[in-house]
C-alpha cells in the first residue's frame, strides 16, 4: 500500500506541482498533488496529531502536537503504532511508537497563503482501521479515490495492542488510550481540517471491524460530544462480544497488567510502581509479552467501561438504552459470509453433532459461557434440517456469521433507531462475491472485502489478489459503495442527489429494510430476528456479571 500511496500522491508531473504547502495551528507542511480520475488530488502524509507517547507519556492520555518552525514534509507515510509485524506483512510501513499521526486527502487545492477558501469547504470523512486493536494503520488505506468523490478523507493511526489498552482498572492506568487517541485526532481534524478544504462541522466517522466498534464507541462516548456529525459502521458494533472487556474469562484488567509486569521483571505491587517500570521497557519486549499472554488468553487489550476519565462511562448496552449517546445518523452494515475465517474449513463435512460441537467450542475458545439449551436454540434456528455437505456447512457458516458479527450490528441498529429517533439509521449487507475470491463457490462476501471497494483498491496485495486484475462489475461495485458513502457524508442520507442508485429507505422498527449490496442491489428486510433473538440474553448475561466501579 505504500507504493501505491506514494505513486498516486507523487506524480506531480502531471497537474504541474511539485510540493504544496498548507497551514495548520502547529505549523505549515509541505504535501504533494496528483491527478484521480482526472480531478487534482492533494495529499499530506505523516501529519501529527499528539505528542509522541512515549517515556513519561506512554500509557497516558495524548496531549496536543509540538509546534514546529519553517515547512513539515508531509510527503511519506508516518510510522504505524507498534505490532507484531507478522500479522500484517503486507504492510511494510515503520514501526515507532511515535505514531499518532494522519493523513489527509484533500480535492482542494490551498491558496498561497497555505489555506484553502472558506467558501469551498467540503465534508470529511475520518476512517478509523481495524485489526482487532492489535494491528493495522490508517496508511494502509489510500484515501485519493473516495476523496475523488467530493470529501476530504482522513485515516488516523491510534495505540493498540498493549500500548493502546492495557489497565490497572484505577487512575494510574485507567485504559482506552486507543480510544482517546481517536478522540484527540477528532478535536485537531476540527481545530485544522479548514486548512486542508474540510469542514469541521460535516464530519463522518467511518470504520471496519474492530475500528467499527471503536466509530460506535465515540459514538457513545461522552468526550467525543460535537466532534462529528454522521458514522458509519462496517462488520462491527460494541454489542459484539469481542469489543469490549467483559468478566466471562475472569481476569480482571489490574490482574492483567500485574501478570504482564511481572513477566517483564516489573514485580512492584502499587500501579503507580508498575506504570514507572513498564514505562522503561522497551516497546517490543511489551508488544512480544503481550503477544504471548494473548495465546492462552485471547483478546485481553480491548476497550474497556471506564467511567473514571468517562471514555466509556458504562456498557455499550445500557448506554444505549438509556438514550444517553450522542444523536447522529448512521449507517451499519455486515457482509453476508462474515465468519469465514472464524469457521473451520474442515467442517465442509459437517454433521449435526459435529455442528453442535462446533458452537460449543466457538463460545467455549471465546471464553463465553454456554450451556446445552443455548447449542439447542442455535440448532433449532440453524440446522432443524440437514441437506447434504454444502448445505450443512453454509448453515454452520451462517451460525458463525450472525452470532460474531451480524447480530450484534442488528440489535445496535434497533437500539439506536429506538433511542435516537431524531436521527436516521440504514443498515446493509454486502453480498457481492469479489472476483478475485478463492472461497469455495457457495460463499459471498467475507469478512472485510467491502473495504477493497470503499478504497477501490485493486491494485493493492493487502485487499486484492492482484494478479487475477478485477472485473468491470467490481468497478461498478466499487462505484456504487463511493456513491452512497460520499451521499451520506455530504447530505446525510446514502441516496443524497445521486441519480442511478438503488433506493436505500431507512430502518424503522416497522420496516426493518435492508439494502442488499450486489450486481442488482435491492432493499428487503433483514431477516435477522432469529439471530438476534438468540444473541440479546447472551450479551445480557455478559453485562451483568459485575457491576462498573470507580476507583480513584
Amino acid at each position: 500500500m505504500v507504493t501505491v500511496i506514494l505513486f498516486l500522491c507523487l506524480l506531480n508531473g502531471a497537474y504541474g506541482h511539485e510540493n504544496v504547502l498548507a497551514k495548520t495551528n502547529y505549523g505549515i507542511v509541505k504535501g504533494t498533488s496528483s491527478i484521480i480520475d482526472n480531478k487534482a488530488m492533494f495529499c499530506y502524509l505523516g501529519v501529527p496529531y499528539a505528542k509522541p507517547p512515549t517515556g513519561p507519556r506512554r500509557f497516558k492520555q495524548p496531549e496536543p502536537p509540538n509546534s514546529w518552525s519553517g515547512v513539515r514534509d508531509a510527503v511519506t507515510l508516518g510510522p504505524k503504532c507498534p505490532q507484531l509485524d507478522e500479522l500484517d506483512p503486507f504492510d511494510p510501513t515503520p514501526i515507532s511508537e511515535d505514531c499518532l499521526n494522519l493523513n489527509i486527502y484533500s480535492p482542494t487545492e490551498p491558496t498561497s497563503q497555505g489555506t484553502a477558501p472558506s467558501t469551498s469547504l467540503l465534508p470529511v470523512m475520518v476512517w478509523i482501521h481495524g485489526g482487532s486493536f492489535s494491528m493495522g494503520s490508517g496508511s494502509k488505506y489510500n484515501g485519493s479515490v473516495l476523496a475523488s468523490r467530493g470529501v476530504v478523507v482522513v485515516t488516523v493511526n491510534y495505540r493498540l495492542d498493549i500500548l493502546g489498552f492495557l489497565s490497572t482498572a484505577d487512575s494510574i492506568i485507567p485504559g482506552n488510550f486507543g480510544l482517546l487517541d481517536q478522540i484527540m485526532a477528532l478535536q485537531w481534524i476540527q481545530a485544522n481540517i479548514q486548512f486542508f478544504g474540510g469542514d469541521p462541522q460535516m464530519v463522518t466517522i467511518f470504520g471496519e471491524s474492530s475500528g467499527a466498534a471503536c466509530v460506535s464507541l465515540l459514538v457513545l462516548s461522552p468526550l467525543s460530544k460535537g466532534l462529528f456529525q454522521r458514522a458509519i459502521l462496517e462488520s462491527g458494533s460494541p454489542l459484539a462480544y469481542w469489543s469490549i472487556t467483559y468478566p466471562v474469562n475472569k481476569i480482571q484488567p489490574d490482574t492483567i497488567a500485574q501478570s504482564i509486569a511481572s513477566k517483564l521483571n516489573c514485580t512492584q505491587l502499587s500501579s503507580t510502581e508498575i506504570l514507572v517500570c513498564l514505562q522503561k521497557v522497551n516497546v517490543f519486549d511489551l508488544i512480544n509479552a503481550s503477544t504471548e499472554y494473548r495465546k492462552s488468553n485471547g483478546l485481553v487489550f480491548i476497550p474497556r467501561v471506564e467511567a473514571l476519565l468517562r471514555s466509556l462511562p458504562d456498557y455499550p448496552l445500557k448506554i444505549l438504552r438509556s438514550g444517553n449517546f450522542n444523536h447522529v445518523d448512521t449507517i451499519q452494515g455486515y457482509n453476508s459470509d462474515e465468519g469465514w475465517y472464524f469457521l473451520n474449513t474442515s467442517s465442509a463435512q459437517l454433521t449435526r453433532e459435529g455442528f453442535r460441537e462446533s458452537i460449543h467450542n466457538l463460545m467455549t475458545s471465546l471464553k463465553i459461557m454456554t450451556s446445552d439449551s443455548i447449542v439447542d436454540q442455535f440448532e433449532e434456528v440453524y440446522i432443524k434440517k440437514f441437506d447434504g455437505h454444502e448445505f450443512n456447512f453454509r448453515q454452520g457458516l451462517r451460525a458463525v456469521s450472525d452470532f460474531v458479527f451480524i447480530a450484534p450490528i442488528v440489535m445496535e441498529t434497533m437500539l439506536a433507531e429506538t433511542w435516537s429517533r431524531d436521527s436516521k439509521h440504514y443498515l446493509y449487507e454486502f453480498q457481492y462475491r469479489p472476483s478475485d475470491s478463492e472461497m469455495p463457490p457457495f460463499v459471498g462476501a467475507v469478512h472485510g472485502n467491502e473495504q477493497a471497494f470503499l478504497f477501490r483498491s485493486f491494485d493493492n496485495d493487502q485487499f486484492w489478489n492482484t494478479k487475477k486484475g478485477h472485473t468491470q462489475a467490481d468497478l461498478l461495485i466499487s462505484d456504487e459503495m463511493m456513491a452512497f458513502w460520499s451521499s451520506f457524508a455530504k447530505h446525510g442520507s446514502p441516496n443524497g442527489n445521486m441519480s442511478g442508485l438503488a433506493p436505500w429507505v431507512n430502518y424503522t422498527p416497522d420496516r426493518p429494510n435492508c439494502l442488499k449490496i450486489n450486481i442488482l442491489t435491492t432493499l428487503s428486510d433483514h431477516g435477522k430476528q432469529l439471530a438476534v433473538q438468540i444473541y440479546k440474553p447472551l450479551i445480557d448475561s455478559l453485562m451483568n456479571e459485575y457491576p462498573v466501579t470507580v476507583v480513584g
